[in-house]
């Protein structure tokens, strides 16, 4: 589904990044550049929903 939704964005011209987990995309080097995460609510690990809180708490709150 990752890749589908990747390949949608792409296709409609966004520049566009996945990250295989929660944590891969914390530790990324895109989240500075990030202007909309698009996420899963029941992904392993940490769900979408503890990556917004997480992303809100730490004061980079991204348009989720």
């Amino acid at each position: 589904m990752r890749e589908a939704v990747k390949g949608l964005m792409k296709s409609m011209g966004y520049r566009v990044e996945a990250a295989a987990s929660a944590e891969k995309f914390l530790s990324s080097r895109h989240i500075r550049r990030t202007s909309c995460l698009i996420t899963d609510m029941q992904m392993p690990g940490m769900t979408g929903l503890e990556l917004y809180q997480r992303l809100s708490a730490s004061g980079k709150p991204i348009p989720t």
